[in-house]
């Protein structure tokens, strides 16, 4: 179990880059930005309160598990029709048993239940690990566009569409920070 945790499909995560159809200044690894979600998922869970955090952090970490045996695909193209995210959904189960069974010996259940609602909007704590998600993304791209990777401006637009997701009423208490994430968007355009 040791060795597979160590050596196995999730140790690809290190190696994984994000971004894979442009150019980087900085390389994010998939492990990376799993922290950045897990650290945000955290900063928001307190101070939105009133959710176990136990389960909010595991989430948070494992909501792109299924990258270490699918690579990073690119969220435009993933979310480009009904029957693409229906696709990959389905993909995307098998690629995580394939990395969750040779550590933990099977499929555990709550593990999966988590991995399949890590950003559900249906629950709270999926709606603050699919707003984390988003600000990692934010936070990546502001800080290449800031360190003169004019060509990340090309997500901007992606960025703004992606961001209209957390404008219903689903997502009511992120408003004041949607509206902090809309400004840090104007400022880089």
């Amino acid at each position: 179990m040791i060795r597979e945790m160590l050596l196995g499909d999730t140790s690809r995560l290190r190696y994984l880059m994000r971004f894979p159809n442009c150019r980087r200044l900085h390389e994010e690894s998939v492990a990376e930005h799993s922290f950045f979600t897990t650290l945000y998922a955290l900063f928001l869970g307190r101070l939105l309160g009133g959710m176990p955090m136990d389960r909010l952090l595991m989430k948070a970490l494992i909501h792109d598990v299924e990258e270490a045996v699918t690579g990073d695909v690119p969220r435009p193209f993933k979310h480009s029709s009904k029957e693409i995210e229906s696709i990959w959904q389905e993909a995307a189960r098998p690629a995580f048993n394939q990395v969750l069974v040779p550590i933990m010996g099977g499929s555990d259940l709550a593990i999966v239940q988590n991995w399949t609602h890590a950003k559900n909007f249906k629950e709270r704590d999926g709606r603050v690990v699919a707003f984390a998600d988003f600000l990692s993304v934010l936070g990546y791209v502001i800080q290449e566009i800031k360190g003169a990777n004019f060509m990340m401006r090309e997500h901007l637009g992606n960025l703004n569409e992606y961001l209209d997701e957390f404008t219903n009423e689903n997502y009511e208490e992120f408003f004041p920070y949607v509206e902090e994430a809309r400004k840090l968007l104007k400022e880089v355009e």
